[in-house]
């Protein structure tokens, strides 16, 4: 698509800033929960599954993904078991609307 007007391109920019500034925040957001040995804690399902939430987070830390798109982007199928693993080990807090 080429943007002809100023105002378009600006918004374009800002927009293109603010999602580049998103993906830094959560990729800092998975290295501090990863950080001081707890990488050796996790492996397989429950890794994949933790950072599958993670890169689905907004700005708060918060994701509302379904278990089916999970399974999908990981290749799990069973993914509430894993959800409970990382409910226990306290990697993920979860809340009901």
């Amino acid at each position: 698509m080429i943007l002809t007007n100023v105002e378009e391109r600006a918004k374009a920019r800002a927009e293109a800033e603010a999602e580049a500034r998103a993906r830094k925040e959560k990729e800092l957001l998975v290295k501090k929960s990863l950080r001081n040995g707890k990488l050796r804690e996790l492996k397989g399902a429950p890794l994949s599954v933790l950072i599958c939430r993670a890169l689905h987070a907004d700005e708060k830390g918060y994701t509302i993904v379904s278990n089916k798109t999970i399974s999908k982007e990981t290749g799990y199928s069973e993914i509430a078991p894993i959800n409970r693993c990382l409910v226990n080990k306290k990697y993920l807090f979860m809340e009901q609307l």
